[in-house]
């Protein structure tokens, strides 16, 4: 043997050693495959933002330039003067004018409303979808995991002609998704155990943020309330209506953070997730009512409540305790306190419709989304299984396993298809009736 040549080691890079093989882990019924995030880097999930402002403001400018396509331009062509050039910018005056007049329509149809009941809000809705999308964005979730999420959520409508499950039979479907106590990193990909931990978290700051918000407003009733008690301020119209208005506010804010408050206690699960994913990356959303105006309701309520508070303060201030104020204010004529009366109950209107808004939308977010699907297949089952004990062979064809023979057995309820508008009977009589027949056809034979 020379000694130039080396014999390979075992395991080295030229020879490389056979994986060992190891014991397969009980847990890999728990495998999730279809949640599971592939080695390669997926496009991320960006939640679209509905307030984002559409039109920039320079669509506005009437005498702007149009500009054209320029990406032809090649700047080692030889007849430059002729072919290579851009074409020049020009400004037709018909085409500007006709998309100023456009851009101003639009501006005020849409743009303009829109902010302007952005700012009624106190832009608190924009505040709460920043605070969603990053709870998506520091999960680090990529398109392909939404998506599997929520075909995972859809209802699936199956054919129960063509289902391998007997009629009759004790169908346990496996859910969809993985229960609460199996989201690790061996079932489904790291981001979407952060995300669950993530939503879990945002959702449990919301109720403590809610409690916070009803513990103010109970605090701003009873003051409200004690305003009340003193006669300059219960007798001047302007503190009066102040008041008034801050106290329906008060209430409406408090009314909306109890509803959420028990209603949001189900949010935490990944079902009701999904349907928050599916709101944050529509892009065309109904900007006067969505989830993230939902979510603003008692803090804009609360908002507009002490921004009243405030006003009755103030006018107390500078209408009281002066040698030139009347005592005892004089009262509103008949037309005039039409004004404090249809202001009072246009917010108690509007607070009523925003409540009925809130039910609905609870209702829907809190309705199983499979149930209609589970109500029609159930239906088809019964009615195919009806129809087969009619026809006398349902438990003639169909193979049982022990367990369930003996319990069914057990409860009187077998051989029902020769019997079919008789009581049940018990599993002894059933015997005794067999014995009595195998006795007579030996007699017989």
């Amino acid at each position: 043997m020379r000694a130039g040549a080396q014999t390979p080691r075992k395991g080295s890079y030229e020879t490389p050693s056979a994986s060992q093989s190891r014991a397969a882990s009980p847990m890999r019924i728990f495998s999730w495959p279809g949640f599971h995030r592939r080695e390669t880097r997926e496009e991320p999930f960006v939640p679209q933002n509905p307030f984002q402002r559409r039109n920039p403001l320079r669509r506005f400018s009437i005498g702007s330039p149009e500009f054209h396509n320029i990406e032809s331009f090649d700047p080692n062509c030889e007849d430059a003067l002729k072919q290579c050039l851009p074409r020049p910018i020009t400004c037709s005056p018909f085409k500007t004018s006709r998309r100023f007049f456009r851009s101003s329509r639009y501006f005020l149809m849409d743009t303009l409303p829109r902010q302007i009941y952005l700012h009624l809000l106190l832009r608190l809705p924009s505040l709460y979808f920043s605070r969603i999308a990053r709870v998506y964005e520091d999960a680090e979730l990529s398109r392909p995991d939404i998506q599997r999420l929520i075909d995972a959520c859809a209802p699936q409508l199956q054919n129960p002609n063509s289902s391998h499950v007997p009629p009759g039979a004790h169908y346990h479907p496996q859910p969809a998704l993985p229960l609460a106590d199996e989201w690790t990193t061996a079932n489904v990909s790291p981001a979407l155990v952060r995300f669950k931990h993530s939503w879990e978290a945002f959702i449990d700051s919301l109720l403590r943020e809610w409690k916070t918000l009803n513990l103010v407003s109970a605090l701003l009733l009873s003051a409200i309330l004690s305003m009340f008690q003193n006669s300059v301020m219960a007798q001047d119209p302007v503190i009066r209506t102040a008041a008034l208005l801050s106290l329906t506010s008060a209430l409406m804010s408090l009314t909306f953070g109890c509803i959420y408050i028990v209603r949001f206690g189900t949010m935490r699960s990944m079902y009701k997730a999904t349907r928050w994913a599916e709101e944050a990356r529509k892009t065309t959303t109904f900007i006067w009512w969505n989830v993230w105006v939902l979510l603003a309701m008692p803090a804009v309520w609360l908002a507009w409540s002490m921004f009243f508070f405030i006003a009755a303060i103030l006018s107390f201030v500078w209408r009281s305790d002066s040698s030139t104020d009347n005592t005892s204010p004089a009262p509103l004529s008949p037309y005039a306190i039409l004004g404090p009366r249809i202001a009072i109950t246009s917010l108690f209107i509007i607070g009523l419709i925003d409540f009925m808004l809130i039910v609905k939308t609870l209702h829907n977010y809190g309705r199983a989304r499979n149930a209609e699907g589970r109500r029609a297949e159930h239906l088809s089952r019964g009615r195919a299984r009806f129809t087969r004990e009619g026809r006398g062979h349902l438990d003639r064809d169909r193979p049982s396993e022990g367990g369930a023979l003996s319990a069914v057995t057990g409860l009187g309820l077998t051989n029902l298809d020769g019997a079919l508008h008789s009581s049940p009977r018990s599993s002894n009589e059933l015997s005794r009736e067999k014995d009595k027949t195998v006795v007579i056809v030996a007699t017989n034979d």
